[in-house]
């Protein structure tokens, strides 16, 4: 186990791959505080994989796929609103912090009139331009098991108060590489944020059982089509749950679009070793 702190910066444990720990409890205390965190996971310390897996941002480009279409808008949140219209704005608000305070990330948005095309086209529209990273973005729900019904604008609507929190899912053959660390990097970032992981997706029921690779930061293997076909560090983000009514208005408000937004370029940006916020002096 490793606990350092140096300059009100500390390095916190994973821990092992799906084990819940006290850290859980104990790092929002230490985020409340003011000390900046670093979360340090063993996968990393010993895989050579990863240990050369940053990339040079002074020409990168990020490539943030929309996840769904017009025509087929994914789930719907507990309001009715489908969740490519959340889709929508949070890449769009990728790409407006980006260009205030990013000015080395050069980030461009796949498919943004909301065309119906495949994840093969996905992946050739990231190869077409030069994508260094890519980032699907979506919006998440719940097994109806865990749905119940409520009343909104006159209308009987579902959400689940039960499901909260946000997943990131890289490709099952990057467990140890780029696209873990890249994963990692983003998770910390948003629990910087306030945002909360999720381990619902591994649950033991019907259309879930997720391989959850890492509790804590709520990082999971999939083989998404997305993923899998990506030759560069590739993660498909689940921003939050809108079919959790309480969620879904706290990821409706644009302040909370452009924080999620900041915390992803950040942890891009920490990836590639080129954070203009830094850490405090404290290194990985």
């Amino acid at each position: 186990m490793l606990f350092r702190r140096a300059a009100h910066c500390c390095c916190v444990p994973t821990g092992k791959p799906g084990k819940q720990s006290l850290w859980h409890l104990i790092v929002p205390a230490l985020m409340s505080a003011g000390i900046s965190v670093i979360f340090y996971s063993n996968v990393f310390a010993r895989s050579p994989d990863t240990e050369n897996s940053s990339i040079n941002c002074s020409a990168m480009v990020v490539a943030i796929d929309i996840g769904h279409s017009i025509q087929a808008p994914g789930t719907r949140s507990a309001r009715g609103v489908p969740e490519y219209i959340f889709n929508k704005r949070q890449a769009t608000a990728i790409v407006e912090e980006a260009g205030q305070d990013f000015p080395n990330l050069h980030v461009i948005i796949l498919n943004d009139q909301g065309r119906n095309i495949s994840l093969r086209q996905r992946v050739q529209m990231s190869v077409n331009a030069g994508a260094s990273i890519f980032i699907s973005i979506h919006h998440d729900s719940a097994q109806k098991r865990y749905l119940r019904q409520w009343t909104y604008k006159g209308k009987s609507l579902d959400h689940t108060p039960a499901i909260h929190g946000f997943s990131l899912f890289i490709s099952p053959q990057e467990k140890n590489g780029p696209s873990r660390h890249l994963a990692a990097e983003i998770a910390t970032r948003m629990i910087a944020a306030g945002r909360v992981p999720s381990d619902h997706h591994a649950e033991d029921i019907p259309g879930e059982r997720r391989l959850l690779l890492d509790r804590f930061l709520g990082i999971y293997a999939a083989p998404f089509g997305v993923l899998v076909r990506s030759a560069i560090p590739a993660v498909l983000v689940e921003f939050g749950v809108i079919r959790n009514k309480d969620e879904e208005a706290q990821l409706a408000k644009p302040a909370m679009r452009q924080k999620l937004a900041k915390a992803l370029l950040q942890g891009i940006a920490r990836f590639c070793r080129n954070d203009p916020a830094g850490c405090d002096g404290c290194q990985r």
